[in-house]
């Protein structure tokens, strides 16, 4: 019954936040090549691609503070596959079949010492943290960077601070509310509203 009351009031909300969104939505790869900023182009084209941004934003934030969500699980970088792949607690391989079992092959012909290898290459230049900084959401789950935030977390620790992007997206899919309105209002993208942190 709680679990039913939540995925309800969660649809309501995201189906009011996309109807009544007025401003106009960001183009994310436009976004970066005007601030010089490298992505994963498969992390966008999965993750991105068909959803709304409202607004992007550059921001440093802590290396503690940023968390990771995989296989349906929430959790600190600390506790990441991947970072425990640097310490040495878990072999990499662990990770890679994880993302195989759930249909994830961006990472299948990736080496055992992937994770050493990426750390190498984000400490070789600085220009690499602020080139290829960490994307986030509003809650500081990461979207595109977990390796490289594990290779600052296990060099520097978890009061280092990174260079981040914050991304504020709104619903993948439309509501009926959402539809109406946007008839309603043919001028909606002529007007600024503020920004809802979804």
């Amino acid at each position: 019954m709680i679990n039913w009351f939540i995925l309800f009031r969660k649809r309501v909300i995201n189906g009011f936040n996309r109807a009544f969104y007025l401003g106009a939505y960001k183009n994310f790869p436009v976004w970066c090549s005007a601030n010089n900023i490298q992505f994963d182009i498969d992390f966008y084209d999965k993750d991105l691609k068909d959803r709304p941004i409202a607004h992007i934003e550059r921001c440093k934030i802590k290396v503690g503070d940023l968390r990771t969500c995989l296989f349906g699980l929430k959790y600190p970088m600390g506790e990441s596959l991947v970072y425990k792949s640097l310490t040495g607690d878990v072999p990499y391989s662990k990770y890679r079949k994880m993302l195989d079992e759930s249909g994830d092959l961006s990472h299948h012909d990736a080496p055992d010492n992937h994770s050493k290898q990426v750390e190498d290459w984000v400490l070789s230049d600085e220009a690499i943290s602020k080139n290829w900084p960490i994307i986030v959401n509003p809650k500081n789950y990461i979207l595109d960077g977990q390796h490289r935030a594990c290779a600052y977390l296990h060099k520097f620790g978890e009061n280092h601070k990174v260079n981040a992007v914050r991304i504020y997206t709104l619903p993948a899919t439309g509501s009926l509310l959402q539809k109406i309105i946007k008839r309603l209002l043919p001028w909606r993208n002529l007007w600024r509203w503020p920004r809802w942190k979804i």
